[in-house]
């Protein structure tokens, strides 16, 4: 929950400090690593997917109602 917490960029300066009293100078190099792997780049990679993937259904409700309206144009 606290990477989740840290990848969000909310109260992740807390956590960070938190740890950084319990296990000393190591989570101050791991949370800005933290920061800049996991909320610039794979939180955009996530939301790149799933934009992506509403495209493709958006594309294809298209595609149906196209054939619908050939299809009553038949009639």
């Amino acid at each position: 929950m606290s990477i989740f917490r840290a990848i969000t960029l909310e109260g992740w300066t807390a956590v960070m400090y938190n740890y950084m009293d319990s296990s000393g100078f190591i989570a101050g190099l791991y949370f800005p690593v933290l920061i800049v792997i996991g909320s610039f780049f794979l939180l955009n990679l996530f939301l790149a997917v799933i934009m992506q993937t509403f495209s493709e259904m958006t594309q294809k409700q298209k595609e149906q109602e196209k054939i619908k309206e050939k299809i009553r144009f038949r009639r």
